[in-house]
């Protein structure tokens, strides 16, 4: 199948469900009856095979379709209580393979008044249509597929888009500025639906690495993105990721001796100024993880809540990369002085402020801070300024960086230096002077100021109309008096 046809095809299966449940729920139902189709259709290739290795099971009566030992019903032989059967099917995938323990656990088909037997029934029936083995599909282009389906389904939740989705443009941006290699573990603490580790995979793989020797982590306090994103890593048969279930900031999963893991490089998109981060609780007992060793973040603003988590869970010689709103670069109070620490710390290697409307459900000014905890010599005490406010393609509801704003941004980043009206090396003395102040635009004008006024020049042109009017004033009035008019 072409990806034309199968995002089509996929995309179909909202429109049986309009009507039945809400438009932001579709995409847990959907996801869950493509990984169910894609699980048995692959299971049955492998069973064909002699000395396939298997990477799961599928008990036979959990089967949808053929069952290879016709020995048991499968899905399609039950014609009433399909919602109850889906379910019981999915429970038993579940408990034969402990990787995939909890990913269904969010969604219920049993629901009549939801579900009734006839809507059901069309779709499975829809998504019969096509095999969706590895033969017919590759795990690449059912990745593709997935993303496409991603992007459809936060289009169509408006402002919870971005609890879920980061656009695919600023991901691949950041990516390709960490340039992430093999042998690396890479962590997203907010990784909502997995876009971000899924474009290091895609990374590595278009620069002709094994991706298979990533090593992925996130977390995610959503139960249904979190089950998403854990599809998503299957999908692309990613075996060697680790997606925890929770709230990062209040209780993070991944430790190692009571302390946050560490990893080479930390990547997200964190909820922009979260109201309820957690912040009674770190005032009252500090944080056991040392998180707060920069301050104390506001009530109001979680930014600096994550900002530190993920700056705790980089290892000394670790990179990372965070989306985050402009006013985490200006904002005074309790943020001031976590800015000020970190800024002192000296790992903020570069600041790049985007354009507006780059976001779902966030039309500010967003900007993207890349840390590097080892800085080479060259850029020890300095800081990159980047001013992308003006890189993005307008579009009809949602502005997105095109290509060649993407190359523009990634070369300067890279080039580390001065560039008239876009970047600018500022040094650690220069931003103390400004206050600690990091809006970028304080710093790197992206208009250039008008040519210089020739006074002389100017006084000469007005002197020459001058000359012109007083003229035309003669002509007029030497017609006037033709006519008669005193």
């Amino acid at each position: 199948m072409k990806l034309s046809e199968l995002t089509q095809h996929l995309w179909k299966a909202s429109d049986i469900m309009r009507g039945a449940i809400d438009s932001g729920e579709y995409k847990q139902y959907i996801f869950a009856l493509l990984f169910y189709r894609r699980l048995c259709d692959v299971w049955r290739e492998d069973y064909n095979k002699k000395n396939a290795e298997k990477r799961f099971q599928i008990p036979s009566h959990a089967m949808w379709g053929p069952d290879p030992q016709g020995k048991l019903q499968t899905l399609r032989t039950h014609k009433a209580n399909l919602g109850q059967q889906i379910n019981r099917s999915l429970t038993a995938i579940e408990n034969a393979n402990p990787l995939l323990k909890g990913i269904f656990q969010d969604v219920n088909f049993g629901n009549s008044q939801r579900f009734s037997n006839a809507l059901l029934g069309q779709l499975l029936d829809h998504f019969e249509k096509y095999p969706l083995g590895r033969k017919d599909v590759s795990p690449h282009l059912l990745g593709d597929a997935y993303e496409y389906l991603i992007k459809q389904f936060a289009d169509d939740a408006g402002t919870k888009g971005g609890e879920f989705y980061t656009p695919a443009e600023v991901v691949r941006l950041i990516v390709e500025i960490l340039d992430p290699q093999p042998n690396t573990t890479v962590y997203d603490p907010t990784c909502g639906s997995g876009g971000m580790l899924l474009e290091t995979v895609s990374h590595l793989r278009r620069h002709g690495h094994d991706e298979t020797t990533l090593r992925l982590y996130g977390q995610e306090k959503n139960i249904n993105t979190w089950s998403i994103c854990r599809i998503a890593l299957f999908l692309h048969e990613i075996d060697n990721a680790t997606i925890q279930l929770g709230d990062t900031i209040l209780s993070p999963k991944l430790l190692h001796e009571n302390r946050l893991q560490q990893f080479d490089m930390v990547i997200a998109n964190p909820p922009f100024s979260l109201k309820k981060w957690g912040y009674e609780s770190w005032k009252k007992q500090g944080d056991p993880y040392n998180r707060h060793k920069y301050g104390l973040p506001p009530k109001g603003y979680g930014d600096f809540a994550f900002v530190t988590h993920m700056l705790e869970s980089l290892k000394p010689n670790g990179k990372m990369g965070v989306v985050l709103p402009n006013g985490i670069l200006f904002r005074g109070g309790a943020e001031y002085h976590i800015r000020k620490a970190i800024v002192d710390a000296d790992v903020i290697d570069t600041i790049v402020s985007l354009g507006v409307n780059l976001f779902y459900g966030a039309s500010i000014p967003a900007c993207i801070i890349f840390v590097n905890k080892n800085k080479p010599s060259h850029k020890k005490g300095k800081i990159l300024l980047v001013n992308a406010e003006k890189e993005f393609v307008s579009g009809t509801a949602q502005n997105h960086l095109g290509p060649k704003n993407i190359e523009k941004i990634v070369a300067a980043v890279n080039n580390h230096e001065d560039v008239p009206y876009f970047a600018r090396i500022v040094s650690k003395k220069d931003i103390s002077e400004q206050d600690y102040n990091l809006n970028v635009i304080r710093y790197v004008k992206n208009t250039p100021p008008p040519p210089p006024i020739d006074v002389s020049q100017v006084y000469q042109e007005i002197q020459h109309l001058r000359s012109k009017l007083h003229s035309k004033e003669q002509q007029l009035a030497m017609l006037m008096t033709e006519l008669g008019y005193e």
